[in-house]
């Protein structure tokens, strides 16, 4: 599953708005409808931020790609 689709996916199935995601993760509201349209990786930190937000079910891995991050599939 790609990573746009697992936030998207993650944002459906909860009926969770992009909005809520930002607001809560403290990071503007572009920022998470870029990365679920696709066109954008945030910064790791606000990665970690909207991972943290979705409770696990969106990891760092999901949003990032992991030579990014230093970590090996």
């Amino acid at each position: 599953m790609s990573r746009v689709m697992r936030l998207a996916d993650y944002l459906a199935d909860n009926g969770i708005k992009q909005r809520f995601i930002a607001d809560k993760a403290g990071v503007a509201i572009h920022v998470v409808q870029r990365i679920v349209a696709g066109v954008h990786e945030p910064k790791v930190s606000d990665a970690l931020k909207i991972a943290d937000v979705c409770k696990g079910e969106v990891t760092l891995a999901d949003l990032i790609p992991p030579e990014r991050i230093g970590v090996s599939e």
